[in-house]
């Protein structure tokens, strides 16, 4: 059986204004991504690059974020 953890988390720690994603990238807490929200973006145009760069596989839900605003991507 293969155990699987769902971390729920917004875009930007409300604190400290760090960005959440990043910090579980490079942690490595994370094995990919799910996008739910639209906005993730918003303060972090880059996010995607930074997810290749790394590896992380993404994927996005409840919306398509159509071809001219990120290229290629995955979604369900």
């Amino acid at each position: 059986a293969i155990s699987v953890d769902v971390i729920v988390t917004l875009p930007v720690n409300m604190t400290t204004g760090e960005s959440n994603v990043r910090r579980l990238v490079t942690s490595k807490k994370v094995d990919g991504i799910i996008i739910i929200h639209q906005d993730l973006f918003g303060d972090q145009p880059d996010l995607l690059d930074f997810l290749d760069r790394h590896k992380v596989p993404y994927l996005f839900a409840h919306h398509d974020p159509g071809d001219n605003m990120y290229g290629q991507v995955d979604c369900i």
